[in-house]
């Protein structure tokens, strides 16, 4: 790290030399990481401390400073601008990929420094069509930093991502088209693809890591204004109006897209009974979805999703609350949201062989399903007799049915216990009522 070549690269990219400015984005980024991580060698903080300083100054200095431009609304269409913030943020990104407990300090400093006008040059990066890029540096920084800081950083980190998404919101709300993809012109069907993969990364970088260990049950971090899950909740309604179809019809985004909405279902599904009806109805419709995706991955996520969806509406029942309320009124069929899904779920479990995996997948959402809607479950299981028109079988049928739910012990309860008899139950199940259920 001393030697006379290290250092000139490292003022190089310091001093963000006419060099350093040829480079394309990807370079520099990749230039600012190999810097980055050789920094971890020097023995002390103050070392790399100092060191990290030097190799970001400019990068910090030149982003405030574009962001800081009077004429900056007028300028965000030249392409030299948008060339160099998008430059200077792939460098930046370049240092949190390689940050490490000796560099996270020196490199946390200079994100907090960008922060602001990295808001600021938002409108530059949409003229760019690198709106991506930026929400991608975002989860970086969550994912690179948010194990390090206490609550008031992730406070900040919080309230920055906030503002990112709040103006991406503002900047994009009706402007997107779900319409089949014959009707989309390539390169934006691909860029909204590319936006919305970027939009649940972030999402998902806000869910998994610490972050969401400094919110209490409210979502409220300790020692903070900043709700915690406000930002992800203000993600969620700007991903959720575009999944339509054809957007859920690519695997990567429909794998986050999912793995994210099963996450907020178990862990904030107050929060998301509290939606809006119309932004509820799509997210339930979504989820519907991905019920019958031949994905594996997809079908898992989203059964997991509904069983604690289903969990929540019991148990806030039993102790007294309203649990999904409205959202489960009964719909134009006369039957509820629950009802619906729980007819669903039964008869994929019953009609499709997904093998054992599948079953043991879906047994938990049953049970809660079925706890929800005891009503429905009989009147589903009278119609699949009503059917059966030999004695026999009809006489086998009820006997497997009461058997789910009246044999081994298993009770009005979400215990785990409790779903440890269901499941056993529901294998015993299966292979009886699948064999009369596909003879009909």
């Amino acid at each position: 790290l001393q030697s006379s070549s290290w250092q000139s690269l490292l003022g190089a990219f310091g001093e963000q030399s006419a060099d350093v400015r040829r480079l394309d984005a990807a370079l520099q980024r990749g230039l600012a990481a190999a810097l980055i991580t050789a920094g971890d060698a020097l023995r002390s903080p103050e070392q790399a401390t100092a060191y990290v300083h030097r190799a970001l100054k400019a990068t910090v200095s030149e982003l405030a400073g574009l962001a800081g431009r009077a004429d900056l609304k007028a300028a965000a269409g030249e392409a030299v601008v948008q060339r160099r913030a998008v430059c200077l943020a792939e460098g930046l990104h370049g240092a949190c990929l390689a940050t490490s407990a000796r560099t996270q300090a020196a490199v946390w400093t200079a994100v907090v420094a960008v922060m602001g006008p990295l808001v600021n040059l938002a409108p530059v990066f949409r003229a760019a069509a690198a709106a991506p890029t930026l929400l991608k540096l975002a989860a970086t920084v969550v994912e690179a930093h948010v194990a390090y800081l206490g609550p008031a950083d992730a406070g900040q980190l919080c309230e920055w991502v906030l503002a990112l998404l709040r103006d991406y919101s503002a900047a994009n709300r009706g402007t997107h088209s779900v319409a089949p993809s014959a009707a989309l012109q390539r390169d934006h069907a691909a860029q909204q693809v590319r936006e919305l993969r970027a939009l649940l990364r972030l999402l998902t970088a806000m869910t998994v890591h610490d972050l969401a260990d400094f919110a209490d049950s409210d979502g409220q971090a300790e020692g903070t204004t900043v709700d915690v899950t406000q930002a992800i909740f203000v993600g969620l309604d700007i991903v959720v109006p575009l999944m339509g179809g054809e957007i859920l019809a690519v695997p990567k985004v429909a794998r986050l897209y999912f793995d994210l909405l099963s996450y907020l279902l178990e862990v904030w599904p107050q929060r998301t009974a509290a939606l809006p009806v119309e932004v509820f109805g799509r997210l339930m419709s979504t989820l519907d979805h991905g019920l019958g995706s031949s994905d594996p991955q997809v079908a898992a996520a989203a059964t997991e999703g509904l069983g604690n969806l289903a969990a929540f509406h019991v148990t806030d029942c039993a102790a007294g609350g309203q649990g999904l309320a409205a959202h489960n009124a009964a719909g134009t069929g006369g039957r509820g949201l629950l009802a619906h899904f729980l007819e669903g779920v039964l008869r994929r479990t019953l009609l499709e062989d997904g093998g054992r995996d599948a079953a043991e997948r879906a047994a938990d959402a049953l049970l809660a399903l079925i706890l929800a809607e005891p009503a429905a479950f009989n009147s589903m299981g009278a119609a699949l007799l009503a059917q059966q028109r030999e004695p026999a079988l009809a006489a086998a049928l009820t006997a497997a049915l009461q058997q789910l739910m009246g044999s081994n012990g298993v009770q009005h309860s979400l215990s785990r216990d409790n779903r440890r008899l269901f499941r056993a139950n529901l294998r015993t199940f299966l292979p009886r009522a699948r064999s009369i259920v596909r003879s009909m």
